[in-house]
């Protein structure tokens, strides 16, 4: 692909923010296929570290910082188009402790409040083959019907099974606002193809 037609690839796909980045695998991925990274959040400090000593990331902006400390809507100050985020796998990873939801490392309910903090156009989330397990398929079920309806904010002692039944209650109903839900796919995918 020559220069000018990287540009217009770029300029057609927009503004990127990536939760979780990791050691940036997503983030290269996303770049070269023409997403503009506004923002990238890693709290490891040694992938960080990694993220900021690659030639190919050294420039992105990047908070090594817990993303519950973050207030997204200042950091970036404009509309996002993808929010990608590589959310913690280790309560759904087959080397773990199998915790799931119950795990103090899911970050899914922060991938939540950065979808509804930012709106964007679009949502890309990525996690281990363990979350696709029988054991997980409730709050798998779950995921799917909150990022249909990432508004529908959990209340503050409502567990996510109650919060689950709400969300399939809202979902039945016809939308007031229609740009409020997400058409959500969801598949493994094996990402070395």
């Amino acid at each position: 692909m020559s220069a000018a037609e990287l540009s217009l690839v770029s300029s057609r796909l927009g503004v990127c923010v990536e939760l979780f980045s990791g050691l940036g695998g997503l983030a290269i991925g996303l770049d070269r296929a023409g997403w503009s990274h506004e923002l990238l959040v890693e709290r490891d400090p040694q992938a960080a570290a990694t993220l900021r000593g690659n030639d190919l990331t050294r420039d992105w902006p990047l908070h090594d910082t817990d993303l519950r400390e973050l207030d997204l809507g200042s950091e970036v100050g404009r509309e996002v188009d993808l929010l990608a985020a590589g959310v913690p796998c280790q309560p759904f990873s087959q080397a773990g402790a199998h915790a799931g939801p119950d795990d103090e490392r899911n970050m899914f309910p922060e991938t939540f409040a950065a979808i509804r903090q930012l709106k964007p156009k679009a949502v890309l989330i990525e996690n281990v083959r363990g979350l696709a397990r029988p054991a997980f398929k409730p709050f798998v079920e779950y995921i799917v019907d909150h990022l249909q309806l990432p508004g529908l904010k959990r209340k503050k002692d409502e567990d996510w099974p109650d919060h689950h039944q709400r969300l399939r209650k809202a979902l039945k109903r016809r939308p007031k606002d229609p740009t409020e839900r997400y058409v959500v796919e969801w598949r493994p995918i094996c990402v070395a193809d």
